[in-house]
């Protein structure tokens, strides 16, 4: 056999583009019988580049293609990368894409005469069965189900084929899975059953044949049944069937209730949500629902936040409300609370919907009133670090940033003036989120339960940073141009503002035990911080008040000293900040740049460096090069340091950061 040169890897992008071309005479060209096996499993099985041409040969529908891959020795069961509908499709085989788009020709080649695995799934834990039901081709679905596909396998959200096909709307395919038996009571991660899914899909016929075969009004993890489900969506298809199966009077008039609710702020309907609401104040109630319904207006308590102290119930009531905006929109915020729970997401949602639409019509106090009920909410019934959560504090601070800016231009025209006490309000409720997160240990629980993407690491420094961004706002409260009375006439006589006071401390303390640096965050030079004025020496200053270490070095081994200096242009003002309230000069971090040499090298004129200069200081960086000539490492120095008796343990980490 002649000797290759190119291994097969290298060829991949010229059988890949062939492949997807049904281009057999090409393939034949470089694809020869007396290639090696070596270099057709690179060719073809070698999954270090996911351009798999067996995957997109099957995803094109090209059966001579594949078949000719496969008989010179493509994997049929290989894994790769492929693009449907511009969404990427991460480790699928083969059958897999096949199956999605529709190609039977290919899928039946595949199961019945290549030997593909069958229930072989995607990196997401989608099947071959899953992907053909997503697009109901149900001639590929019977073939599979014949074959030994499992109908009840779920992906990585707990879906099974019925539920994505009940979804998709999909009836011909749901019809005919249910007949193969697959399970009606199969429940998603989240609760969900097959009936939620096609009630949240708006398909009115699928919820019919689910219901003739068993299904029932079960609630999911929220607490919510399908019916209330199709209400929250505003599925005006899907909610006369599910009516038609309610039992319950009183769900049946909160269904009504809820789905004037999405009329009004979802839809912008305020004469649909009337219209509903009437509707639902006709539903007549039992003896025993009347009491049952009371004591549940009993134990649910109305937020003063929402200005009235009932929920309307009869026709009364709702005619009350009519041609009064304010009340009709609180009812709906108040009706959906009750409904669906203080801890869903759309309760949120719509609480800061609504205080953004306040906030554009001038009336910042009920913005700001709204999103902090919202706030208070998610902080007693979502866990720690909830993206909802930080997304609706640093939706505050980005309003008051912008309200700062406006005031500070003079083109607020009275919109919002911030106020110190709904700043330091701010500051508390994010200095509270940091401390719920320090009392969690299982941060892999609250993963699960919230989006896959969801990292707790991410969101701690969201919010750290936010904090930074509240205290660099509390600076500018304290300048006399943000405040109205030094405004216009007075501009001239500026008076002094009383500064506004938050525990620093407690946020230093609370980034000490979540193990993240407040003070390197507040130096680094990022070219996407939102504010051209960070870093602020005010901030730096009440971050060292407030007992945060000065001396802390990251992974990269930089002490905020560092980090300041490797800016483009480091201010000189802060570097002085910094050195006087104690910074090490001569830490050396693990390029083996000291704050010294950095400073040389910055050109800093103003930095007598000498007076910063220690005897201790010196004495370390002797100790600290003399081990290092040594040994190997700096790890392994400090593993000497730590385990000699060379250094009394007071004064190791001293010495390490030289």
């Amino acid at each position: 056999m002649p000797k290759e040169y190119i291994d097969g890897l290298q060829f991949r992008s010229i059988i890949y583009n062939a492949a997807a071309d049904d281009n057999l005479k090409r393939l034949r060209v470089f694809l020869k019988p007396t290639r090696s096996r070596k270099w057709i499993d690179q060719c073809l099985n070698n999954t270090e580049k996911k351009n798999l041409p067996l995957v997109v040969a099957a995803s094109e529908g090209n059966l001579d293609v594949v078949e000719f891959l496969i008989r010179i020795g493509a994997d049929p069961n290989v894994r790769g990368n492929v693009s449907i509908e511009g969404e990427t499709i991460e480790s699928a085989t083969p059958l897999w894409v096949a199956a999605a788009q529709g190609r039977e020709n290919v899928v039946r080649f595949l199961v019945s005469e290549a030997g593909a695995d069958i229930n072989l799934a995607t990196s997401t834990s989608s099947t071959p069965l899953r992907s053909a039901c997503y697009d109901g081709h149900l001639s590929i679905v019977k073939f599979l189900v014949e074959n030994g596909a499992d109908i009840e396998t779920p992906n990585r959200l707990g879906h099974t084929p019925l539920m994505i096909a009940s979804f998709k709307g999909k009836t011909s395919v749901v019809r005919y899975l249910l007949s193969k038996g697959a399970s009606i009571t199969q429940r998603s991660f989240k609760g969900n059953t097959a009936l939620h899914d096609a009630a949240e899909g708006d398909h009115a016929e699928v919820c019919e044949v689910l219901l003739e075969y068993g299904a029932t009004m079960e609630k999911d993890d929220l607490g919510l049944c399908p019916l209330l489900c199709s209400a929250l969506y505003g599925n005006g298809n899907v909610l006369p069937v599910l009516l038609k199966y309610c039992k319950s009077n009183i769900l049946r008039r909160d269904a009504l209730k809820l789905f004037g609710c999405t009329k009004c702020d979802k839809k912008m309907n305020v004469l649909g949500a009337i219209t509903l609401w009437k509707e639902a104040a006709n539903v007549k109630l039992t003896p025993e629902e009347e009491i049952e319904m009371r004591g549940i207006y009993d134990k649910h308590e109305i937020s003063k936040v929402y200005e009235t102290d009932n929920e309307i119930d009869t026709q009364e009531d709702v005619e009350a409300i009519q041609g009064h905006l304010d009340a009709i929109y609180m009812q709906s915020l108040i009706m959906r609370e009750r409904i669906i729970g203080p801890a869903h997401m759309d309760v949120h949602y719509f609480l800061r919907y609504r205080g953004a639409i306040y906030c554009d019509t001038l009336r910042s106090k009920r913005c700001f009133e709204l999103w902090l009920h919202a706030l208070t909410l998610q902080q007693k019934y979502l866990p720690p670090l909830n993206i909802c959560t930080v997304a609706t504090l640093e939706a505050y601070q980005e309003t008051f940033s912008l309200a700062l800016n406006e005031q500070a231009n003079n083109l607020d025209n009275g919109r919002w003036s911030v106020q110190a006490e709904q700043v330091t309000e701010l500051y508390d409720r994010v200095c509270y989120e940091l401390e719920r997160a320090s009392r969690e240990t299982d941060f892999a629980a609250i993963q699960k339960v919230q989006q896959l993407e969801y990292d707790p690491e991410k969101e701690k420094i969201n919010l750290v940073l936010i904090t930074l961004q509240i205290l660099f706002m509390i600076y500018r409260l304290s300048l006399p141009l943000h405040h109205p009375q030094n405004r216009g006439e007075n501009a001239g006589t500026l008076r002094q503002i009383t500064e506004v006071f938050v525990d620093v401390k407690r946020f230093v303390r609370v980034c000490e035990k979540l193990k993240v640096l407040p003070l390197h965050l507040a130096l680094t030079d990022n070219e996407n911080r939102d504010s051209v004025d960070m870093p602020c020496n005010y901030v730096i200053e009440r971050l060292i008040e407030g007992g945060v270490d000065i001396s802390a070095q990251n992974e990269d081994g930089n002490t905020p000293l560092h980090l300041l200096l490797l800016h483009i242009k480091p201010r000189e003002s802060i570097v002085h900040t910094l050195l006087n309230s104690g910074a090490p000069i001569l830490a050396r971090n693990k390029e083996d740049n000291t704050c010294l040499d950095l400073v040389e090298l910055s050109l800093l004129k103003t930095i007598q460096s000498g007076k910063y200069l220690t005897l201790a200081g010196l004495a370390s960086n002797v100790v600290m090069r003399t081990l290092a000539a040594t040994m190997k490492t700096k790890e392994a120095v400090d593993n000497y340091i730590d385990t000699s008796n060379l250094i009394p343990y007071q004064i190791r980490d001293f010495v390490k950061r030289h």
